[in-house]
């Protein structure tokens, strides 16, 4: 779906530190609690606010959210493409 490989993408989410911010099911510690909670992510028909929620769209998210959503809270972290791929299939596998 995403073209990426969810073991990395967990294994990504941790590298950034996403759980710090977001509550990530299956990842120890990501108990965050200043963005959304992603549970269950692949089922909304939206994200970010009003973002289309589909592979591409949460992979570019991810990748650059201040260009996707100028004044999102979430920084931009230098994800590489293929770890937001993978992070993306993480997200939509749970």
């Amino acid at each position: 779906m995403t073209g990426g490989d969810w073991r990395r993408g967990k294994t990504a989410i941790v590298r950034y530190q996403c759980g710090s911010c977001h509550v990530i099911p299956g990842v120890d510690g990501a108990t965050g609690q200043v963005g959304p909670d992603l549970t269950g992510i692949g089922t909304r028909v939206i994200f970010a606010g009003d973002l289309a929620n589909n592979p591409a769209a949460l992979t570019r998210f991810i990748l650059h959210p201040q260009r996707v959503r100028p004044g999102s809270a979430m920084p931009e972290l230098g994800v590489r493409r293929d770890e937001a791929r993978s992070i993306a299939a993480y997200l939509y596998a749970q």
